[in-house]
């Protein structure tokens, strides 16, 4: 006993146990500062020895005071946050979502339409379909009279049901009335979006009709452009002869001529448009047929405002009444499937 006391009181063994008490600290430091970074919890053990007074140590009994406080405020601050985000199971996923209703019926959505891309990608010069959106497009737009032709077709066109066709039928407006949607239908906004799907169809429509005819984009012959732009060609040649023959000053007459080049340019342009057709792969999408393209095209539209009020087979038949003729009586069975086509293979 008596040799240890001298061994423990020997400078070299104190200077080693100081030493390794520093080491154990470090380490101690450098292991709760990982756990932190962590986010571990994990309790370190207890140092073999006995630590020094500074030494800042974590006690492992669950039944020390220090660890019960611990717990209990880990206790409260669990279930405030319980009491105020729900359930730990249901804090991500609601128990009734949310249902949108026709009252906050769903925004349109903000991506540019076909037409208005196809519009701002093309230069003037592009082709006769980009010349054909612009004078369409720009054309003025009497929205109430657009309103009113809607409505007439709603209100004189019935609805039938697929299980019993021969049943007193309501009209789309009725139904529509009834789900309590014709005033989302009517908003501006929306009619706006199913005029500029009628707009496409009507540019697509328009050009195959010109290239069937042989017609221009003014409407006329080509024949007639042709002839125009010969006969502009040879006056100007004449003109330009005559200052020449005659000693004429050519300044007082090149305002005239300039506006006769300027109009022999324009029929050559209007010539090279009807041989640059233009791509219609651009309007059309994955489709070939301009009605289909507006049919799907506003089915989607009505499904996002509606906010899914009515049915799907409801909508589409919807769909391809706004597209029919103004003086429609009945909805074509024959587009009707087309469009229910066209939808399936697009979901």
């Amino acid at each position: 006993m008596s040799q240890q006391r001298e061994r423990s009181h020997c400078p070299e063994h104190v200077a080693e146990r100081v030493q390794l008490h520093h080491n154990y600290c470090r380490l101690l430091s450098l292991i709760g500062a990982s756990s932190s970074s962590r986010g571990s919890r994990r309790r370190l053990p207890w140092a073999p020895g006995r630590p020094s007074r500074g030494l800042n140590t974590i006690s492992t009994n669950k039944h020390s005071p220090i660890t019960r406080s611990r717990r209990h405020k880990v206790k409260k601050t669990r279930t405030q946050q319980i009491s105020k985000h729900g359930s730990s199971q249901g804090a991500g996923k609601r128990k009734h979502p949310h249902r949108l209703t026709l009252d906050t019926a769903r925004k349109i959505s903000a991506s540019l339409h076909p037409l208005a891309a196809f519009l701002e990608a093309r230069d003037e010069d592009d082709s006769r379909l980009w010349r054909l959106a612009q004078q369409l497009f720009k054309q003025p737009f009497d929205l109430d009279h657009f309103r009113a032709e809607l409505l007439s077709k709603l209100q004189r066109v019935p609805y039938s049901q697929p299980q019993n066709p021969d049943r007193h039928k309501y009209t789309f407006h009725d139904r529509m009335k009834a789900a309590g949607a014709l005033s989302v239908f009517l908003r501006t906004s929306t009619l706006r979006r199913i005029r500029e799907w009628l707009l496409l169809r009507d540019i697509i429509s328009l050009d195959r009709d010109l290239e069937r005819k042989h017609l221009s984009v003014e409407r006329y012959p080509l024949r007639f452009h042709s002839f125009l732009t010969s006969e502009l060609s040879r006056h100007e040649r004449a003109i330009t002869a005559a200052i020449s023959k005659y000693k004429v000053d050519r300044h007082s007459l090149d305002e005239y001529l300039s506006a006769v080049d300027r109009e022999k340019m324009r029929q050559l342009r209007i010539l090279c448009l009807s041989r640059w057709r233009g791509s219609r792969e651009s309007l059309l999408g994955n489709h070939r047929n301009e009605y289909l393209v507006a049919e799907v095209g506003i089915f989607k539209l009505l499904k996002r405002c509606l906010a899914n009020a009515l049915s799907d087979r409801f909508l589409r038949r919807l769909a391809v009444l706004l597209c029919a003729p103004p003086d429609a009586m009945s909805i074509s069975e024959e587009r009707d499937e087309a469009c229910r086509k066209a939808l399936a293979r697009s979901s």
